[in-house]
């Protein structure tokens, strides 16, 4: 999906959704008990961050979310899902078909609701 849009329609989406997507495909290697990327034998925290520059004003909310989606224990599909929904986002500036990508983002969220829906199903009662 996608291919068909205008080509500056698909700069500005991959353009509009880099930061987010990296942080979400980041999210995978995370790990909630020690708070640290684990990426192949490099580990990183957030003092990782600070040391670099960035100011902990930042750095704990990003912390926070990263808690927090790990929480969702997603599933591969779902982090995928998650990912198309990103970037298919009508709100990107420069985007000349909106409608269109509305659509398409509509579609992955119907499809990332009944994947949910069949692998987590609500308790009864």
């Amino acid at each position: 999906p996608g291919r068909s849009l205008p080509i500056d329609d698909q700069i500005s989406l991959l353009k509009g959704a880099t930061l987010e997507i990296c942080q979400i495909q980041f999210n995978t290697v995370f790990n909630e008990e020690t708070k640290a990327w684990e990426c192949g034998q490099h580990c990183y925290t957030i003092q990782d961050g600070a040391l670099a520059g960035f100011q902990q004003i930042y750095l704990e909310p990003l912390l926070k979310f990263h808690i927090s989606l790990r929480k969702l224990r997603l599933h591969e599909a779902e982090y995928v899902l998650l990912l198309a929904i990103v970037l298919f986002s009508p709100d990107h500036p420069g985007i000349t078909q909106r409608h269109t990508v509305d659509q398409l983002q509509e579609k992955m969220a119907l499809t990332l609701k009944s994947y949910i829906d069949q692998r987590h199903p609500l308790p009864e009662g």
